[in-house]
């Protein structure tokens, strides 16, 4: 072999080595409008599929929250408002309404608190006493006792206490109801069934009372 042909052959072996130009990757042969688009697509589904998750934690908190609400509700409405003018009342009838109610409130928390426990994992629902719901109803009954304090001095407790009753009961019934119908746990589904009609029965007993009799 020349001289010639040698190098010819070493050329040619060089170039059996070398990768092509065309095999290193290139983004920009990608870079197309199609490929854009269905990029943007993409990107939007994957943002909503993540806002519908995030929608779905938050409903499905609701009925936990609505329990915790009714417990705390109930918790001030016995201790506090019940405790301070429940005895102060004229009528006969409405003490005796009211120290039922009493009853039902204390059964409401005792079921509620178990079932908090049991099928939501709160291990001790009184640990939330300064979290913002509870802070929420705490506000509503120094309103609420505020008013009664003002009907109290004004020789107007008892009228004044139905009607407000009345609505603090529809409040709780409300509560139960919105909590019954969200709920998936048997336990929260059965308790707030029964406590729903305890608290109409007591309700309805407030809202046809005769205030001019007193």
């Amino acid at each position: 072999m020349d001289k010639m042909a040698y190098l010819q052959q070493i050329a040619s072996e060089n170039k059996q080595h070398q990768k092509p130009s065309g095999s290193h990757f290139d983004i920009l042969q990608y870079l197309t409008l199609k490929n854009i688009v269905i990029t943007v697509i993409a990107l939007f589904f994957l943002i909503g599929a993540s806002l519908l998750f995030n929608t779905k934690k938050t409903i499905d908190t609701r009925d936990r929250d609505l329990l915790i609400r009714s417990y705390f509700m109930s918790k001030y409405l016995k201790d506090e408002t019940i405790a301070t003018y429940g005895d102060l009342l004229k009528s006969s009838d409405l003490r005796a309404y009211t120290a039922s109610l009493k009853t039902v409130l204390s059964e409401l928390m005792l079921t509620e608190s178990k079932s908090l426990n049991e099928e939501f994992g709160i291990e001790d629902v009184s640990d939330l006493e300064e979290d913002t719901i509870a802070q929420d109803e705490k506000s509503k009954i120094k309103t609420l006792n505020s008013n009664l304090e003002t009907a109290h001095l004004s020789a107007h407790l008892d009228r004044v206490f139905v009607r407000e009753f009345t609505l603090q009961l529809t409040y709780l019934i409300n509560y139960q109801t919105e909590a019954h119908e969200r709920t998936k746990k048997p336990n929260a589904k059965a308790a707030t069934e029964t406590e729903i009609k305890s608290l109409t029965n007591l309700k309805n007993n407030y809202a046809t009372f005769n205030t001019k009799a007193v």
